[in-house]
């Protein structure tokens, strides 16, 4: 099962990005906004991504989809929260592997 901690901040990053739908945030930038643990933050945005929720510009920031995608319910079972995933996000070449994850 999901920890409610996790649940919140992949609430509390959906709730800015439907707030203010032309946000476009860095990782850092989020973890700062929703003041949330490193850790917890990366989770939360590589599970985002992976649902399609959001998407990661060639300029790294991070900014929501179309809007037809919000409202997908997600479970445990749909995400991978391996480190290797997580790393992604921080890696020198996330920004065209994670390009590439979000538009299969």
């Amino acid at each position: 099962m999901m920890s409610y901690e996790w649940r919140h901040a992949f609430t509390r990053i959906q709730v800015e990005y439907i707030e203010m739908p032309d946000l476009k945030l860095t990782l850092t930038q989020i973890r700062r906004l929703c003041d949330l643990p490193e850790e917890l933050c990366e989770a939360a945005v590589a599970a985002l991504l992976q649902v399609g929720f959001l998407w990661r510009a060639p300029d790294g920031r991070f900014v929501r989809r179309a809007l037809g995608r919000s409202g997908r319910e997600i479970n445990e079972s749909n995400l991978d929260l391996t480190p290797d995933s997580i790393a992604l996000l921080t890696s020198p070449d996330a920004d065209s592997s994670m390009s590439k994850a979000s538009e299969s």
